[in-house]
């Protein structure tokens, strides 16, 4: 029975290391007010042409930001997504924020990079916050999400569904030591997880390796 009762608690030690501090700027009922400033005014055409020009590379651009106690200068920001971008008809495309694009370290609570998204095919806009939570709450390995008020240069800009980003960062906040290391992939559009044969070079162009990068394993 000792025996049982130590595996027990070893197991439940294990699984707890693994979850997740409820970070406080998840923790808030209030909706966050994250407001960006381009020294560009022409920041809305510089990452539309950064988009649709060079969709695979699509550079961050130069932006202050001040969220809550948060102020920081020079973090990257541009368009994300594909038919929530598209479908978007207005100026209310998804962003993806990253902290520490121009300058290392820049991070809140440990997170580097975070994306809002537009909620612009779910006329709830609780639908995919809802799913968050409830893959959280049964284990599933989710991204943590919010409700933001986004201002631009001044101009209210609407409602977003504020996430941390799956990567490096996200690896470390939700996995064990041992774990987080292994490899990160992104499936592309339209990606499965049909066999493609023996050439690796096949799947390369359909799992974008977002981890090790520099390993060729």
């Amino acid at each position: 029975m000792s025996r049982l009762l130590l595996l027990t608690a070893l197991t439940a030690c294990a699984a707890f290391s693994q979850v997740p501090l409820p970070y406080p700027i998840f923790d808030q009922d209030a909706v966050h007010e994250i407001k960006i400033t381009f020294a560009n005014a022409d920041w809305f055409q510089v990452l539309t042409d950064n988009y649709s020009g060079a969709r695979a590379d699509n550079p961050y651009f130069e932006a202050n930001i001040e969220w809550g106690p948060y102020k920081f200068q020079r973090i990257g920001v541009r368009f994300k997504g594909n038919s929530t971008y598209s479908a978007a008809r207005t100026q209310k495309k998804p962003f993806r924020l990253k902290l520490n694009e121009f300058v290392s370290g820049q991070k809140i609570e440990g997170i580097g990079s975070f994306s809002l998204s537009n909620g612009w095919n779910d006329p709830s806009f609780v639908r995919e916050k809802l799913y968050y939570e409830l893959a959280n709450a049964i284990g599933i390995k989710a991204p943590r999400s919010h409700f933001a008020a986004l201002t631009i240069n001044g101009e209210y800009f609407g409602l977003y569904i504020l996430t941390e980003v799956i990567n490096g960062d996200f690896l470390k906040n939700h996995f064990s030591a041992s774990e987080y290391k292994g490899n990160l992939y992104k499936g592309n559009l339209g990606s499965n997880f049909a066999y493609l044969g023996e050439d690796k070079a096949a799947y390369e162009r359909v799992w974008e390796k977002q981890s090790n990068e520099g390993a060729d394993d």
